[in-house]
């Protein structure tokens, strides 16, 4: 295991609050240990967003540039994420 590496940091009221009261739950064992796996879960979402964005994003944006008239309408876009938004609040 690598060492610990003593670290001095300010939050707002509300995200020590909501810390203590999840070590108190006994969901880490201190306050160190749920700090260092938010900032394991902030680092790996940033890391999948990142291949995301090279993978998915920039292929597509390829595709566009390549035929763009295959491109769909923006209101036609914009309407299946609304139908989408609705369905997941189960409102569609």
């Amino acid at each position: 295991m690598s060492e610990n590496i003593p670290l001095t940091l300010s939050l707002p009221d509300e995200l020590v609050a909501d810390l203590r009261a999840r070590v108190a739950a006994g969901h880490y064992t201190d306050e160190a240990a749920a700090v260092a796996d938010a900032l394991r879960s902030a680092f790996a979402t940033d890391a999948a967003f990142e291949t995301w964005l090279r993978t998915d994003v920039v292929k597509a944006l390829d595709e566009h540039h390549r035929d763009p008239e295959a491109a769909l309408p923006l209101d036609q876009v914009m309407g299946a994420l609304e139908h989408r938004r609705l369905e997941r609040r189960g409102h569609a």
